[in-house]
């Protein structure tokens, strides 16, 4: 708008100095209606300027003067009313921006008023959420100390059962016994007559050898059991703690992403959202 009002300056600026004036200015200079001017153009020099999408039509100064017969005096006069009345215009262009510019400022203010008073419902609400979320991390955190705890406990009595060496320990007892067994067989075989007490001993062994490897027997299957438990235990507590690690983690995180997302909005997409 300030452009086309300079280009406007310019124009009527250039054509001034040619000697060519508006139709409301000749109008001024004649004395008469816009509408005489028009009606008596053909009789005129007359020119066109465009002026962005209006067409703006100049006469020759003098030939207004010679045709409507305007005396030196009359037309300094209407000169001098013509700048008059452009100061006027420019005064009241001005008075116009002015208004337009406090207009603008007070709109601002307004604006910045009632964003604050919006803004305000929205943080307080926003920090009641991060308050809930910070409770619910607590809570996750307090479940996990139990996990904890109930893990150690659980280590413990694993430890409590029957470890590897005492498991060897058997081992060797059944082994030396097998050994001995053999042994008093071999002695058994050399003798031409059996002995009682050689074959009680042997059928004690004997027995104390099944028994021993009947222990054995429960006492690995318990332990591999134990192992085995212990196991899947470890695993299921291990994947438990996992799981409710990322859950929490993603909890938070999607919290701060969508409080996030909500500063970034514009206020008036905030207030409607």
């Amino acid at each position: 708008m300030k452009t086309l009002h300079s280009l406007f300056i310019f124009e009527v600026n250039i054509m001034g100095d040619n000697g060519y004036i508006t139709i409301k200015e000749a109008s001024e200079v004649a004395g008469v209606n816009i509408s005489t001017i028009y009606r008596n153009i053909s009789n005129l020099q007359c020119k066109t300027v465009q002026i962005g999408a209006k067409k703006i039509k100049y006469v020759q100064k003098s030939d207004i003067e010679s045709f409507f017969c305007v005396s030196g005096k009359e037309n300094q006069k209407h000169a001098i009313a013509s700048e008059v009345c452009e100061k006027k215009q420019n005064e009241s262009m001005q008075n116009e921006t002015n208004l337009k510019e406090s207009m603008r400022e007070v709109i601002e203010e307004f604006f910045e008023v009632k964003q604050s008073q919006l803004m305000k419902p929205l943080e307080e609400q926003a920090l009641y959420r991060l308050g809930i979320l910070e409770n619910e991390v607590k809570h996750l955190r307090a479940e996990k100390e139990t996990l904890i705890q109930e893990n150690e406990i659980l280590r413990e009595q694993i430890k409590a059962l029957p470890s590897s060496s005492q498991a060897e320990e058997k081992e060797n007892q059944i082994q030396t016994l097998q050994k001995e067994k053999a042994d008093l067989e071999g002695k058994i075989n050399t003798l031409t007559t059996p002995i009682e007490s050689v074959n009680q001993i042997l059928m004690k062994n004997a027995h104390n050898l099944t028994v021993l490897q009947k222990c054995k027997s429960e006492l690995m299957e318990k332990l591999k059991q134990k192992e085995q438990e212990k196991e899947e235990a470890l695993k299921e507590l291990e994947a438990r703690l996992k799981a409710e690690a990322e859950e929490a983690q993603k909890l938070i995180v999607d919290a701060w992403k969508k409080e996030l997302e909500q500063a970034r909005k514009p206020w008036y997409r905030r207030i409607f959202s």
